[in-house]
C-alpha cells in the first residue's frame, strides 16, 4: 500500500501552505515543515494525529492486518464538515470531515485542513 492510493491530497510543501493559508484567510507561513507556525492550526482545528501503524480490520471484503507506513490525521467533525457528495436524497446523513495523510505529522494535518473544506480544495494551485 502506498501512500499515492490514499492520500487526496498531494500537495506539499509551499503550494500545501498556500493553499491552508488562502482556504483560512490567513498569512502563509511554513505550516506543513514548522511546528511554531502548524500547531496553532492543528489546536484550534482539532486534528487527530494517527502514527504509522498496523490495525485489524473485522469482517467484509478488507478484514485482516493492513499496514499504514504514514502519518494520519482528521479534523474533528466539531470543527467543519462539507456535504456528502454520495448522500442518498431525502436520507438524512452527516456531512464528511477532512483526512490527510502524510510522511510527517505536520504534512498530513494540513492536507486534512485543506480537505476538511471538501475534494474541490485539494486540486493543484
Amino acid at each position: 500500500m502506498t501512500i499515492e492510493l490514499w492520500n487526496k491530497c498531494a500537495l506539499e510543501g509551499r503550494a500545501l501552505d498556500e493553499r491552508v493559508a488562502s482556504l483560512l484567510g490567513i498569512w502563509e507561513m511554513p505550516f506543513s515543515t514548522d511546528w511554531t507556525c502548524g500547531r496553532p492550526l492543528v489546536e484550534r482545528n482539532q486534528v487527530f494525529l494517527q502514527p504509522p501503524t498496523t490495525v485489524h480490520v473485522n469482517g467484509g471484503p478488507n478484514a485482516g492486518w493492513h499496514q499504514y507506513p504514514f502519518w494520519r490525521a482528521t479534523v474533528s467533525a466539531d470543527v467543519r464538515t462539507y456535504p456528502n457528495p454520495n448522500a442518498i436524497p431525502g436520507l438524512r446523513t452527516g456531512g464528511c470531515v477532512g483526512r490527510g495523510m502524510g510522511d510527517t505529522p505536520l504534512v498530513a494535518a494540513m492536507r486534512a485542513i485543506v480537505m476538511s473544506f471538501g475534494p474541490s480544495t485539494a486540486g493543484t494551485p
